[in-house]
């Protein structure tokens, strides 16, 4: 190789801060080092979370007033609601629905403001209501906030109703008493209650009403606070604890004092006895009466550590369970999230492997790897940018890291390509790499900005899809940044020097020295004739390119090409609903959850895969919020089923091919 004439001295190029990091690879190499230990730091900082938890832009508001119905539940509460919060400056749509015993409102908020404030507000509205019925309970408000379940817990048995909560209470305990597990909640249970029976002959006898006998139990059973007394020995709080939460602690308050000190007890007219509430619903798992337990990731923990410590805590459990009950995984989140993690490591391996390869033919061998490691740089040293951004480890923000994985290696081989090119024209190794580096410094920086620009809109979306999109423009912008970094700091600095290569490199760049001159032919007597020819017919490339866009928007539009906002994904959950007639009879509601359960059972004998289902889950009274509300709210008329499945690699059907199973057999 001859050098070219022209060439710029050593001299010339010392300005900049791309020729000085190339001429100091101490200071290139201390910054990536940095960049992969503060990066690695921040990584195992960074929150993980399938999806990334945030407050929506509203506030619930729940009122129980048991045996009421819709319409009174509408006139007494809802009304009252809807017009004390509609005069709040933030408020942007309110929405009620009343069913039996139950009315709730929906209060959507405008974007951009401060939540807590206004629910602040909100609950100073409702507390000044001073309509509401006698007998309904206290209004439960609170911000609507996207919770990360990540575990649900079936607890089955043909045990009664309290041994089954009983047990499942005990499961809860033991678990939050776990490092790794904050958060869990008990679904399908009715509530307890202290039911107090008064014959009428004993009240006509004691000449007693019932009125009078609850002034009694309401005065006598409290916890309240009676101020406090100043004395010689410091302040004395007086509060009265009185609190009864058990059957067995009603028996002795006082109904009738008589004159003589005679007390007439409670238990002595009273039969007094702890039951569930009367409500027509019911939950089933297998055919067996269930209870459900909720395990949610919440803080630092990550989905993958909260279901090891979970599943961890079943095995050891095993043996001391009661027999006759049964705890079934009916749904597992972090298989997805290891499956999208494993996802990204494969892509990245054959990413680097690939990259490594091709570019190993094209460029020298030592050129190849540098150019390579800048991939795991660029995406480690990115958790230092996601870290301040607020960004976490969550399944769309993996799915950003697996698109940025084809776009993060152009920058450092458009510069190593043209550093190489310097060298193919003889200039020495570093004014090679510094008069390359900065020739293609300004076009790198305006592509990498173009990329920057292009994720830019996905930051402002608003509402709760935007905080859900952030994710991508965070994650990809971070990465663009890093390998813009790396490719004009650290790749010159590791190309500067020129190193006698070893047997090794030589023996790995043989099929590079038998592929660049038939790739030089190849240029020479094919690719750079059509592009002369491309550029002297003008128009004709441009009809070419014109035709084939509109080829392309053909094949979409004709139906050939599919477009979907989503791509259909197999899930390992299927959910069917019916929803009868409001007001139809619960055993009818009953019939039909069974059939649903048989008609699941048959589904899967069909398919001839057994044993792919968790467990089949079913139940009537509550409706699922991936369906519309039901007419008349929530109520027996409502039976709702799904079956859980095992993950994709331990099963031979397809979650459709089963829905479509279950669909046909339920008729």
């Amino acid at each position: 190789m001859i050098q070219e004439p022209n060439t710029p001295s050593i001299d010339s190029l010392k300005g900049g801060t791309v020729s000085w990091m190339a001429r100091n690879p101490v200071a290139a190499n201390l910054l990536m080092v940095m960049l992969m230990l503060a990066g690695f730091s921040a990584l195992l900082n960074l929150k993980q979370e399938k999806f990334p938890e945030f407050v929506i832009d509203g506030i619930t508001v729940n009122v129980a007033y048991p045996g009421s119905g819709p319409e009174e539940i509408e006139q007494g509460i809802l009304l009252a609601i809807e017009e004390a919060v509609s005069s709040i400056d933030d408020v942007k749509k309110v929405s009620s629905t009343a069913s039996e015993g139950y009315g709730g409102v929906v209060i959507e908020l405008e974007g951009k403001i401060d939540s807590s404030v206004t629910l602040s507000e909100v609950k100073n509205k409702i507390d000044s209501i001073s309509s509401f019925p006698d007998l309904a309970e206290r209004p439960r408000i609170r911000l609507m906030r996207f919770q990360n379940r990540v575990l649900e817990l079936g607890i089955s048995g043909f045990q009664d109703e309290r041994t089954l909560l009983d047990y499942t209470e005990h499961i809860r305990d033991e678990l939050l008493q776990r490092d790794g597990i904050s958060q869990i909640e008990i679904w399908d249970e009715r509530a307890l209650r202290v039911a107090i029976e008064v014959p009428e002959q004993t009240l006509r006898a004691h000449r007693l009403t019932l009125q009078g006998i609850a002034q009694s139990i309401s005065s006598t059973a409290l916890e309240l606070p009676a101020g406090s007394i100043r004395a010689e020995g410091g302040e004395i709080l007086l509060r009265t604890q009185e609190r009864r939460d058990y059957a067995r602690e009603f028996y002795d308050i006082p109904v009738v004092s008589g004159e003589n000190g005679a007390l007439l007890k409670l238990g002595d007219i009273a039969a007094i006895k702890e039951t569930f509430e009367e409500a027509e619903k019911e939950s089933f798992l297998n055919g067996k009466p269930v209870l459900r337990l909720a395990v949610y990731r919440v803080g630092d923990q990550t989905p993958i550590s909260v279901v090891d410590a979970v599943k961890a805590y079943l095995e050891e459990s095993e043996t001391r369970r009661p027999h006759g009950i049964d705890v079934t995984i009916l749904f597992d989140e972090s298989d997805e999230y290891r499956d999208r993690i494993y996802l990204l490591q494969r892509n990245a391996v054959l990413g680097l492997i690939l990259v490594l390869l091709l570019l190993g033919l094209f460029l020298e061998p030592r050129l190849a790897f540098w150019v390579t490691i800048g991939i795991p740089i660029s995406i480690v040293g990115s958790f230092v940018v996601l870290s301040i951004t607020g960004a976490s480890i969550n399944m769309i923000s993996l799915f950003a890291f697996i698109v940025t994985l084809g776009i993060v290696v152009d920058d450092a081989i458009v510069v190593g390509e043209n550093i190489y090119e310097m060298r193919e024209r003889g200039i020495p190794h570093l004014q090679a790499t510094i008069l390359g580096a900065k020739q293609i410094t300004g076009p790198v920086v305006f592509a990498v900005l173009t990329n920057i620009a292009a994720f830019l809109p996905l930051t402002m979306v608003p509402g709760a899809e935007g905080r859900l999109f952030y994710q991508i423009p965070a994650v990809a912008i971070s990465v663009l940044v890093l390998s813009l970094i790396e490719s004009l700091y650290v790749l010159p600095a590791h190309l500067a020097s020129k190193k006698k290569d070893g047997w090794f490199i030589r023996f790995i760049g043989a099929p590079q020295r038998r592929f660049n001159p038939a790739l030089r032919r190849f240029i020479d007597r094919f690719y750079a004739p059509l592009v002369r020819k491309a550029a002297h017919h003008k128009g004709l490339t441009l009809s070419i390119g014109v035709a084939s866009l509109i080829l392309c928007v053909g094949v979409i539009q004709g139906g050939i090409l599919k477009f979907t906002f989503l791509p259909r994904m197999d899930q390992d959950i299927a959910l069917a609903q019916i929803v009868m007639p409001y007001g139809s009879p619960y055993e009818t509601s009953q019939e039909i959850r069974r059939q649903m359960d048989q008609a699941a059972q048959r589904a899967l004998q069909k398919l001839e895969d057994p044993s792919a289902a968790r467990g089949i889950f079913s139940r009537v009274g509550n409706s699922f919020d991936v369906f519309p509300d039901p007419i008349g709210g929530d109520g027996p008329h409502v039976i709702s089923a799904y079956v859980g499945l095992k993950p994709t690699s331990e099963r031979i059907i397809s979650a459709r091919q089963f829905a479509e199973a279950w669909r046909e057999e339920i008729g």
